[in-house]
This record gives structure tokens, C-alpha cells and sequence, in this order.
């Protein structure tokens, strides 16, 4: 009989972490196409004024690496939210593992809408163009779970991890003899961080001392 019923616990716990985490992504990858979008108007605005190799090279930069996590931030409201998410198994999604995570994969699906839809190409070095967009979008999302648990005291880190993200993305458009050292650098470190993350969450259960709190707290 318990073992039953640890069983009917496990398989709602799972339905509820799947009836969750569905839609979180379904928004993820909505705003990830509607920042993708404004990114390209904005780009296309300042081309008019700066020209297409100013724009390309200065403008680009500040305004897809503030764009690329804006998912993440539209998510964190609706995380903020979910009163059942520690319930659910999903507290992770609280943590600042998760925001490397999630805006990683923000950035990384950014980076294949560019190369598919803006250079119709994935060869050569555009093939690793996406990874150096998903570690720009992590760093760029750590420094938003330090902003909405520190407020103003996470200013700080925002700007310095926002102005790297910057930094690493102009190096990429202007220093072309560097660019594949650059992208395949980016492509290791930021995989390697993001795989560190979450594999292990998969498949973690909550401690039944976290459980019992979740469970008071629902």
C-alpha cells in the first residue's frame, strides 16, 4: 500500500513538473522570436542612420545582448507566480543556475534564428555564431537574477555582466582574424558551464524535508 501511493506521488509530481515546464518553454521560445524581431528592427532603424558596417559593427552589440533575455525576464514574472513551483519539483528554476541556463538557451535559439533566417547559412563560422549568442544571453541572465534578488545592490553586476556580453559580441563583428579562436573559446566555455548546470537537475527529486516545506507553503 505505501509503496503504491509513493508511486501515485511520484507520477503526480511528474505530471505537475511536465504540466509546468510545457508552457514555460511554449513562452520562452515566443519571446525569444518576438526579441529576435525587435532586434531586427531596431538593427534596421540605425542602419538608416549609421550605415550598414556601423551599424553592424557598434550599434548590434548593446542591442541584441539587452534584447536576447527577454524571454527570460517575462518567464521570471510567471515563475515569481506559480505559488506551486517548489510543489511541483521545479524549485530550480529559482536558482541562478537556472537563469545561465535558461538564457543560454535563449541566446543559443536567438543565434540559429539569425543564421537560418538573416544569413540563410550555417557553414564556415556561423556554425558556432549561436554559441557565441547563448554565453553573451547566460552572462546577461545571471546578471538578472542578481538585479531581481538584490535590487539595486545587483545594478552592478548587471552592467559588468551585460558590458562583457557586449565586449565579447563586438570582438566578434569587429576582430576578424580572432573570430574563430573567439567563437570556439565561447562555444566551450559557455557549453561546459551550461551541461555543469542542469544535468544535474534532471531526474533530481526534492528532499522530503524540502517537500514537507513546499507542501506547507502551497
Amino acid at each position: 500500500m505505501l509503496r503504491r501511493q509513493k508511486t501515485e506521488s511520484k507520477t503526480a509530481g511528474s505530471e505537475r513538473r511536465r504540466g509546468l515546464l510545457l508552457p514555460c518553454a511554449a513562452l520562452l521560445l515566443i519571446f525569444v522570436l518576438l526579441s529576435y524581431i525587435l532586434a531586427g528592427t531596431i538593427n534596421s532603424l540605425f542602419e538608416g542612420i549609421l550605415g550598414e558596417k556601423a551599424q553592424a559593427e557598434l550599434e548590434a552589440p548593446f542591442v541584441e545582448e539587452f534584447l536576447k533575455p527577454l524571454g527570460l525576464v517575462v518567464l521570471t514574472i510567471v515563475i515569481t507566480r506559480a505559488k506551486r513551483i517548489g510543489r511541483a519539483g521545479i524549485g530550480w528554476l529559482r536558482s541562478i543556475k537556472a537563469y545561465y541556463a535558461i538564457g543560454y538557451a535563449s541566446g543559443l535559439v536567438f543565434g540559429l534564428l539569425e543564421n537560418w533566417l538573416s544569413y540563410e547559412k550555417f557553414s564556415g563560422l556561423r556554425a558556432i555564431a549561436p554559441f557565441s549568442h547563448a554565453l553573451g544571453a547566460g552572462m546577461v541572465g545571471v546578471g538578472i537574477y542578481y538585479v531581481l534578488t538584490r535590487g539595486k545592490g545587483g545594478m552592478g553586476r548587471f552592467a559588468f555582466l551585460y558590458s562583457v556580453a557586449v565586449l565579447l559580441h563586438f570582438a566578434w563583428n569587429n576582430i576578424s582574424d580572432a573570430r574563430a579562436v573567439l567563437g570556439v573559446s565561447e562555444t566551450i566555455i559557455g557549453l561546459a558551464a551550461f551541461l555543469f548546470f542542469i544535468l544535474p537537475e534532471f531526474g533530481r527529486r526534492p528532499s522530503r524535508a524540502k517537500r514537507h516545506r513546499s507542501d506547507r507553503q502551497a
